[in-house]
């Protein structure tokens, strides 16, 4: 996907995302994850994970801090009912909860 010229390149699932994003210069490959929750519902968590990265980009956060506060937005909006519900105060004692890992890039293919 970055070939074809996005810079950066996000795939959540059901207990964070993987991501491809650039830090300190250069592109890596990271797993951001939370343990999962018991979800209420899970309809608008990519939502809620989407906006609370674009929000926390908007702010000038560093890259792997916008994935973080996105899983736990994504996280926290599994406990309500109704798409892209989530309560801020919750989200943030979430944070401490979601974890980094930077993974080693696949070989390359051609």
């Amino acid at each position: 996907m970055t070939r074809l010229g996005a810079s950066e390149a996000i795939m959540t699932v059901s207990d964070g995302c993987y991501a491809y994003v650039s830090v300190d210069g250069s592109p890596q490959l990271y797993r951001v994850r939370i343990e999962e929750q018991e979800p209420r519902s899970a309809v608008g968590s990519g939502d809620a994970f989407l906006a609370g990265y674009v929000a926390a980009r908007y702010t000038g956060r560093p890259p792997l801090d916008c994935l973080r506060f996105g899983v736990a937005c994504g996280a926290e909006s599994t406990q309500h009912f109704g798409a892209g519900v989530i309560e801020p105060d919750k989200v943030e004692k979430l944070l401490g909860d979601v974890s980094v890992q930077r993974l080693e890039m696949p070989a390359q293919i051609g």
